[in-house]
């Protein structure tokens, strides 16, 4: 491709044609909300292999699980957690809810080796036939998120609801019912007599919430000090989504192969302060000092570039594209990725996978009314691209606020590193062919291709990332549910009625028996 536009003058060609491209893919996205109704080319795959009286008992299950009331409520606990964010009722119902698994689940619970960890998170072993394969490790958490003001939910988030063909409740899509999945998927696998070769451990962590410091990070710790490595971790991360770009007319399945890093900086600013009868003129008080700081970190944001695997996410998705976006799509891949990161950066929803990100959350200065304080508090939060650093952070951080004053400290308060910038994980395949089985055009099975699986930087933070040096083949952030941009399905997320299709959540289910037969079966 460089050679071919060099010949036309090709770095100026290929430069205006992909951000023709994109300023086209960001003007769909700005007016996309909500977005256009699309043709898609996808029909949703046929019913769970579940029979009828066995697909109603396992909705009934998922909708009484959401009816427990696991908050993490308090800031992050990311190092040394030990759960005392836990409300002495969220102790109680983590000991309902436990109590509550091993009814509805009896085979998984006398099949499995099981153990509680530091007191309330879960770790399960069903033991394979061939010790000489290395395990597979599924990942949930029970903990859920405060509903926020319950009465602007349509029913009662804890109420377990099922209602117009959803299960309502919090936990539906982030993530108690996951949990459930593997659980509904294991005992099926039970039931039809079936045994693993591969051992496979299920570990369902307390307090991802709030960090996971107190549940995955003790679990991760304990299989650490046992030797034991995974051929292959998968926990929650992206799902298949439809509607997010308008010129794709297939679902997209995004997978994460690696996950930004997590900092957050305490800066301390002092400037003059005083009496309000007489306030500065020179900009000098600490109030004017802290807008001026504020202002600098939300203009002033690190560069984008690019990692290996938006290099893949971006490979995939121009052989799902029409030519014209397609053409110039590649060649700016290959000429001039540096280009097209600022290009991509420009546009809201992929800016965060281009660029370590910076946003400043808290403020805290001045405690009467007619004082100027002479001392603010801010704190900032860092999402880090694959390859920072903490030290990489703290010098833009310096970098922005000494535009503004001299006079500050910078406490760290949190330091997770990103995830390693893997390409593609060896078992990445296998993944993608459950996707493919379970959520492709089934209704036209010689339709190729029927859905666009990409690997993708998980944004947030999952439990995964503390099995990251245990596994072999890979650690994949895959939530096998359905997200829909014109049903708001993403706001739902920690949002007001969370909920999840009846028919998605089944195909959740048959997502893991598939996954577990293929990895772990014969």
């Amino acid at each position: 491709w460089t050679f071919a536009f060099g010949c036309f003058d090709g770095m100026r060609r290929t430069a205006l044609l992909a951000s023709a491209l994109v300023a086209l893919l960001a003007t769909y996205w700005r007016l996309a909300a909500p977005p256009k109704a699309v043709e898609w080319e996808w029909e949703a795959p046929k019913a769970s292999s579940l029979t009828g009286e066995e697909a109603d008992k396992a909705v009934q299950r998922g909708a009484q699980a959401l009816t427990y009331r696991i908050l993490s409520e308090e800031e992050m606990v990311e190092d040394g957690g030990d759960g005392s964010h836990l409300s002495d009722d969220s102790k109680e119902e983590l000991r309902k809810f436990h109590s509550f698994l091993r009814e509805k689940f009896p085979l998984c619970f006398t099949r499995m080796e099981v153990e509680t960890v530091n007191e309330w998170s879960l770790l399960m072993h069903w033991p394979g036939t061939d010790k000489e394969k290395a395990p597979l490790l599924l990942l949930s958490h029970l903990d859920v998120v405060p509903p926020g003001n319950e009465s602007l939910w349509s029913v009662d988030p804890f109420g377990g609801a099922i209602k117009d063909g959803y299960i309502y409740g919090r936990g539906a899509l982030d993530t108690r019912l996951t949990a459930l999945a593997i659980l509904e998927a294991l005992e099926k696998a039970g039931r039809e007599g079936w045994t693993p070769e591969r051992s496979i451990y299920v570990a369902f962590g307390h307090d991802e919430e709030v960090g996971g410091g107190a549940g995955a990070k003790n679990v991760a710790e304990i299989l650490q000090g046992r030797g034991i490595r995974f051929e292959m971790v998968l926990d929650e991360g992206g799902s298949v989504t439809t509607g997010t770009i308008p010129v794709v007319k297939v679902p997209i399945a995004l997978v994460g192969v690696a996950e930004k890093g997590s900092y957050v900086l305490k800066v301390t600013l002092h400037g003059a302060g005083g009496h309000t009868s007489a306030p500065m003129i020179d900009g000098s008080d600490t109030p004017s000092i802290t807008g001026r700081v504020v202002a600098a970190f939300q203009k002033e944001q690190m560069s984008p570039r690019m990692t290996k695997p938006i290099v893949a996410f971006l490979e995939t998705a121009a052989s799902f594209l029409p030519a014209p976006f397609a053409l110039p799509l590649k060649a700016m891949i290959y000429a001039t990725p540096g280009g097209l990161a600022q290009l991509l950066s420009r546009v809201q929803l992929i800016n965060p996978l281009v660029r370590t990100t910076n946003a400043v959350t808290v403020g805290k200065f001045g405690d009467r009314i007619n004082v100027i304080p002479n001392q603010a508090d801010i704190y900032i939060h860092y999402r880090s691209l694959p390859g920072e650093s903490i030290s990489s952070v703290l010098e833009h951080a310096r970098s922005v606020i000494e535009r503004s004053t001299k006079d500050y400290s910078i406490d760290i308060l949190e330091t997770r590193n990103p995830s390693g910038d893997s390409y593609l994980p060896r078992n990445f395949e296998l993944v993608e062919q459950c996707i493919v089985e379970i959520f492709g055009n089934h209704s036209n099975p010689g339709a190729s291709p029927s859905i666009m699986v990409s690997p993708y930087i998980t944004i947030g933070g999952t439990d995964s990332r503390y099995y990251e040096k245990l596994s072999n083949g890979g650690v994949f952030k895959f939530s096998p549910m359905v997200l829909n941009a014109q049903t708001n399905d993403f706001s739902r997320i920690h949002g007001l009625d969370e909920r999840i299709s009846v028919e998605n959540y089944l195909l959740m289910i048959e997502f893991y028996s598939r996954l577990v037969k293929l990895s772990a079966g014969n």
